[in-house]
């Protein structure tokens, strides 16, 4: 996603944007809980192996939705 300037944006368009990115937060948890619960289900089962790692790809990507939401709801409540 490109980089938007939250100052430029009227309180609705915050409101659509913040409902757009917390969607993309609550995917992304649900995929990197399930990707972890599979690695450790894996590991007990098999032992260690390659994909126990993959789960920490989707969590870079996980931590960068995060501070996109986080920046969203702080120009939020910086405007109330």
């Amino acid at each position: 996603m490109s980089k938007i300037d939250l100052t430029q944006l009227t309180h609705e368009e915050l409101q659509i944007e913040i409902k757009k990115r917390k969607t993309s937060y609550q995917i992304g948890a649900f995929i990197v809980g399930m990707m972890i619960g599979c690695a450790v289900w894996s590991t007990v089962k098999n032992g260690i192996g390659f994909f126990i790692f993959v789960p920490f790809v989707f969590a870079y990507w996980f931590k960068n939705t995060k501070v996109e939401y986080d920046e969203i709801k702080n120009e939020l409540q910086s405007r109330q």
